[in-house]
């Protein structure tokens, strides 16, 4: 038996790997060499200082709530169903020291989609998303619902 999950049930974390992109600048006290040549024809180099850049990623990883919208309630709150969407942000994992040009902007909010959890339970002819029912996030990823009621259980 599963419980039912309500407007405001949690999704499990997901991880995008690779989500995010950025530069990182790395401080080298020999990034090229300055030579000049004096007017007898006589080269003389040394090393500059300055920054090497490699280009990195970085995982993001997506959380969120469920916003439920029916009207059929348990202890005050909405029933989910499976055409309810999540609220969700994510963040990305650390990144290096001294990053530039992030893409995307690091924690922009999205919407994910509740899959059809299969249930003979329906409201409104749509079946009520249980604990452990399928979730598209806002990055395509794949997780689940983890809270919601065992109040009620779907058999």
């Amino acid at each position: 038996m599963a419980g039912v999950a309500l407007d405001g049930s949690t999704i499990a974390p997901s991880t995008k790997v690779g989500h995010v992109t950025y530069t990182q600048l790395v401080y080298n006290p020999q990034h090229h060499q300055s030579c000049t040549t004096n007017s007898e024809g006589q080269e003389t180099c040394h090393w500059v200082d300055g920054y090497d850049s490699y280009n990195r990623t970085a995982n993001a990883t997506v959380e969120g709530k469920l916003k439920g919208v029916s009207h059929v309630k348990v202890k005050g709150l909405s029933v989910a169903t499976s055409a309810d969407q999540t609220q969700e942000s994510w963040i990305s994992d650390q990144l290096d020291p001294i990053a530039t040009n992030i893409s995307p902007s690091l924690g922009d909010p999205g919407t994910g989609s509740v899959n059809n959890s299969g249930s003979h339970v329906k409201i409104n002819g749509v079946p009520v998303a249980l604990i452990g029912t399928g979730v598209t996030t806002c990055l395509g990823t794949s997780t689940t619902l983890n809270s919601g009621s065992d109040f009620v259980n779907v058999i």
